[in-house]
């Protein structure tokens, strides 16, 4: 089972929900892919001057973000969650317990990931075990029939 399949089976978060934050981010965690108008309209926040002067004062320019030729700041994913992370308020804690339960959720899919292994292991053991075994057997049954004829 992959994980955006166990993650729908056993969590509550929904991947889904926050399609702001995708797998491809992790690849490009330092690139600066997302605007921050969409987070802050993301986020419900509505004062765009005090979101931009609190990015601003907080973070590192072409870092965490870039400010391009048109005047849209552009933040890394990595920046993006912690802004995320930070925000006090109702969509701010929702996604805090997204994040949460996602790492709970990746801990049980390494675990899910062992034990699957190891019933694997065991099973490739036994069969390999089996035909052991049966060359045994069957260099046995030779030794037999070679005292036995002669």
């Amino acid at each position: 089972m992959n994980f955006e399949n166990f993650l729908t089976k056993y969590s509550f978060a929904n991947p889904q929900q926050y399609n702001l934050f995708k797998e491809d981010y992790i690849k490009h965690r330092h690139s600066f892919l997302i605007n921050s108008d969409d987070l802050r309209i993301f986020l419900n926040i509505k004062n765009k001057y005090v979101f931009n002067n609190i990015l601003k004062k907080n973070y590192i320019i072409n870092v965490d973000y870039n400010i391009d030729k048109d005047s849209v700041i552009k933040l890394t994913p990595e920046t993006a969650k912690k802004i995320c992370l930070s925000t006090n308020s109702k969509r701010g804690r929702e996604i805090q317990k997204y994040f949460i339960d996602l790492e709970f959720t990746l801990h049980k899919y390494k675990n899910y990931i062992i034990e699957e292994m190891n019933q694997k292991i065991k099973k490739l053991t036994a069969k390999k075990n089996r035909q052991k075994n049966n060359q045994k057997k069957t260099i046995l049954c030779k030794k037999q029939n070679k005292t036995k004829n002669s």
